[in-house]
């Protein structure tokens, strides 16, 4: 067995790791930049074995038999520097150790710093695998301990607007931190800055039917494609406006729809973030549709806009047929296909309430 051979050594180079830090990413997002091949050896750590933690993907060390061996990766050339950050990154519930570990190459026996857990972690009974890590758990464990961080991981060098129209276009300059570690270069992107939109599904629960509206689109038109969009209900939130109160102001506006009881969020997404700054939020809304229909919209706004009511089946025939083609109405419609008859049964006594009056 590899016995520790005395207390930690901050200032030695070596460092053997047998966990999430032999994969190339992690080590070099820990340290902040990429660690050349050649200082990166395999090894092995004698007399230990290693299982899974019990509350984590992260491996637990044990101590074995002696012909027990863990696999691992010998890294030299880390500096004072490097020996901070994996210390933050490791946490209070290993102790820094140095220990003799072999070279897999040639059986040569080097001192290195190894991450011992202590009394603070429990193993579970499950081998641990980096290979089986990296496929199955690398991505949650990586999006939990490094997510990116507008302010601390994004320069910006300028921002400048070239064209204020209806709409604008701005042009930036910037740098961003890369995921194998460091900054990356400056890089110029233009953006389409049309702001914060919400887009509500009135749905009701007795008849079964929700409410569309078609209406002229230019970006379709500019495509090649039909330029006539079965979409839903949507508007744009200005400043200090509330997206539930827009989503209702808009049903009114578009539809006549008079939207019944709180919203039920759906989603949001970016519309086109590599080029748009546009964000939406898609709400499914309770109404009763007796009596919708016809051509709505405000005329001094260019608006001309055709209220759609169809079944729920009918509705999603169209999406089956490739028929809807805006991002709101797919969404919300598969939401609703999944959520239906939990929403027909807690939403119906709204619209006997509603017809009921006061």
């Amino acid at each position: 067995m590899s016995e520790p051979t005395g207390p930690r050594d901050p200032s030695l180079s070596r460092y053997f790791f047998y966990g999430t830090l032999m994969d190339p990413d992690v080590l070099g997002r820990v340290l902040g930049r990429a660690v050349r091949r050649e200082q990166r050896l395999p090894a092995q750590l004698l007399g230990f074995r290693r299982f899974r933690a019990r509350h984590g993907s992260y491996p637990i060390l044990v101590a074995g038999a002696q012909e027990d061996v863990v696999d691992g990766l010998l890294v030299s050339g880390l500096g004072a520097a490097d020996g901070a950050r994996l210390l933050a990154y490791e946490g209070p519930g290993y102790d820094l150790v140095e220990m003799e570990v072999t070279l897999s190459a040639d059986g040569r026996r080097l001192k290195a710093m190894v991450f011992l857990p202590n009394e603070r972690l429990a193993p579970s009974d499950r081998d641990w695998d980096l290979a089986r890590w990296q496929a199955l758990d690398k991505a949650d464990f990586w999006d939990s301990h490094f997510p990116m961080d507008n302010n601390q991981d994004v320069e910006l060098v300028s921002r400048e607007v070239p064209f204020q129209g209806y709409f604008r276009v701005a042009r930036y300059r910037l740098r961003h931190r890369l995921y194998a570690g460091g900054m990356g270069g400056v890089i110029q992107r233009e953006v389409f800055e049309r702001g914060h939109a919400v887009a509500v599904l009135p749905y009701d629960p007795v008849r079964d039917a929700v409410v569309l509206v078609e209406q002229f689109r230019s970006g379709a038109y500019a495509a090649g494609r039909p330029a006539w969009l079965v979409e839903a209900i949507a508007g744009m939130i200005k400043p200090g406006e509330d997206g539930e109160e827009v989503a209702r102001r808009e049903a009114v506006e578009e539809a006549d729809c008079h939207l019944l009881g709180p919203l039920q969020y759906v989603a949001g997404f970016f519309a086109s973030p590599g080029g748009s700054d546009e964000h939406v939020d898609v709400y499914v809304g309770c109404c009763d549709c007796t009596g919708l229909g016809g051509v709505h919209g405000l005329p001094e706004e260019g608006e001309d806009i055709r209220v759609l009511v169809l079944g729920f089946d009918a509705a999603m025939a169209r999406l089956a047929e490739g028929r809807i083609h805006a991002s709101p109405p797919i969404i919300a419609l598969l939401w609703l296909a999944r959520e239906r008859e939990r929403v027909r049964r807690e939403w119906a006594g709204r619209l006997a309430i509603s017809q009921a009056g006061p």
